[in-house]
């Protein structure tokens, strides 16, 4: 569901080997913000031996480890699927909120498309007047005009903090569709439609 580069040390290893390079030390590391771990390693150009071919190590592990998440990928994109034909077959005006490359996907490989939206909001001023598919995008204040507007928040990393605001600083009676925690709980997310 999102971009993501899935290496493990021995796959990095095994590809920077190829590019003739040689490790000089590499550790995975917990990333606490996105709940994720990344890998942060040092190489060098090898000396290059003709002689000598480059040992490729099989990575059994991490193979698996892909193979279940491509596997839950497809599982959540099934509900999220579900959650914008909703959307769509509603008819209802629609707010999207995020006009980041998660909206652009959801237009494209979903109904998202078909549905109503009236705009796109996004608070990053170089994509303010700018469009996605024909839909404007415009800066948080157009809320205002639209009380009461069923708001699919795109995002999932700030989705809790955008929901706030809308109950907070806009008081806002209109259905709130997030994406969070959707494919633990098969689309009963309690902001889903």
């Amino acid at each position: 569901m999102e971009h993501i580069n899935f290496f493990s040390r021995v796959s990095l290893g095994n590809l920077m080997r190829l590019a003739g390079f040689e490790e000089v030390i590499s550790a995975s590391h917990h990333n606490d913000f996105y709940d994720n771990y990344y890998i942060l390693g040092l190489y060098r150009k090898a000396p290059l031996q003709a002689d000598t071919p480059s040992a490729f190590i099989v990575d059994k592990k991490t193979a698996a480890s892909v193979h279940t998440y491509a596997h839950k990928s497809t599982q959540q994109h099934a509900v999220v699927a579900t959650i914008m034909a909703r959307l769509a077959d509603d008819e209802a005006p629609l707010l999207v909120w995020g006009a980041g490359s998660l909206t652009s996907r959801l237009m494209c490989d979903t109904r998202l498309a078909e549905a109503k939206i009236i705009a796109i909001i996004d608070r990053n001023q170089a994509l303010q007047g700018k469009h996605i598919m024909g839909i404007p995008i415009v800066e948080e204040d157009f809320l205002t005009q639209h009380p009461g507007t069923t708001v699919l928040v795109a995002s999932t990393t700030y989705a809790l903090e955008i929901v706030k605001l809308l109950k907070e600083q806009y008081q806002w009676t209109g259905q709130i569709v997030t994406l969070i925690g959707v494919a633990e709980i098969e689309g009963t997310n309690e902001s889903a439609p």
